[in-house]
């Protein structure tokens, strides 16, 4: 199939993300319609994850992650209270940021958050080489560094549901562990 016919059953282009999406005075927002990849392309950039522990609060961390669908995979420290939470409680809230190139508007900027169950991969599990495999394509050698470290843990996280911001007053939900967008964007009623 060539490009053109491909592109016209995807339907309309999708708009430019690096320019800032905020409406003029007296401009609608328009709002075209969301191809079911588009959300999955902010997995691009590192994840930022919340994780919250019996009495010590929310903690807020970085950290690069492989994808392999619908399941997201990251190889934590336990020098890091986040990798506590994460095989203790279960749970994280995810957000991923499109790469800094395309930075917009900071109220507009595009972005997919969501909550995950969070598991613990064993060492012998067949899925561990293939995350770490994943994990050193993406980001090189220094995983070759940290995989023989014992206080390291594959977690495989798994979105439950979230939002996807498009642009400015475009936010969609979205449900599943494939990331589903719902058809329409949310809207909140001002009474």
């Amino acid at each position: 199939m060539d490009p053109k016919s491909a592109a016209s059953k995807l339907g309309p282009r999708l708009p430019n993300f690096a320019r800032s999406a905020t409406p003029r005075a007296n401009e609608a927002v328009v709002t075209t319609p969301i191809a079911a990849s588009e959300p999955i392309r902010c997995l691009r950039a590192t994840l930022l994850m919340a994780t919250a522990g019996g009495t010590s609060g929310p903690e807020a961390s970085l950290t690069p992650f492989w994808r392999s669908a619908p399941q997201l995979y990251i190889y934590v420290s336990e020098l890091a209270a986040h990798t506590h939470n994460l095989l203790q409680f279960g749970h994280a809230g995810v957000m991923l940021l499109p790469p800094d190139s395309e930075r917009s508007n900071p109220f507009a900027r595009r972005r997919l958050s969501f909550r995950a169950t969070a598991v613990g991969v064993a060492r012998d599990d067949p899925v561990w080489q293939q995350a770490l495999d994943g994990l050193k394509t993406r980001f090189g050698s220094t995983v070759d560094v940290i995989r023989p470290l014992r206080d390291f843990h594959l977690i495989r996280l798994t979105p439950v549901d979230g939002t996807y911001v498009r642009a400015f007053a475009q936010a969609y939900p979205v449900s599943g562990p494939e990331l589903v967008v719902q058809s329409r964007p949310r809207t909140k009623s001002v009474s």
